[in-house]
């Protein structure tokens, strides 16, 4: 939860800046995305993650929470370039950092969207 706090923190700033485009990479449940477009309005909001069950959780939450995020299944952000090419205001990126089993990372399971593998940073 401390990136929803990081966020509300900077409602003031982020609302300044006027965004756009907000990008989150590796979104997992979608909870940060979800939360920073129910911040702000007339943004477009995209998210990926690799693995397809969190890629599909985000999607799930986004709607839940009724907001519009476009959720791609992707690495990083290339599924998105050339299109978004120096146009993203807000990008957020939090990886799997947990300490887990090596065998979690890479996985298409949804144990992976959280696996950092030994020390978290696998």
């Amino acid at each position: 939860f401390l990136f929803l706090d990081a966020l509300s923190l900077e409602e003031e700033f982020l609302r300044a800046m006027n965004p756009s485009i907000a990008l989150e990479i590796g979104c997992g449940s979608g909870c940060v995305i979800s939360f920073l477009a129910q911040m702000l309005e007339g943004v477009s909001f995209f998210a990926t993650d690799i693995n397809p069950w969190a890629a599909s959780a985000g999607s799930r939450t986004a709607t839940l929470n009724k907001v519009h995020v476009e959720v791609v299944q992707s690495d990083l952000a290339s599924c998105f370039m050339p299109r978004l090419k120096s146009r993203v205001d807000v990008l957020m990126f939090n990886p799997p950092y947990v300490p887990t089993s090596p065998s979690e990372v890479g996985t298409m399971d949804l144990p992976a969207a959280w696996a950092g593998g030994v020390d978290g940073r696998q």
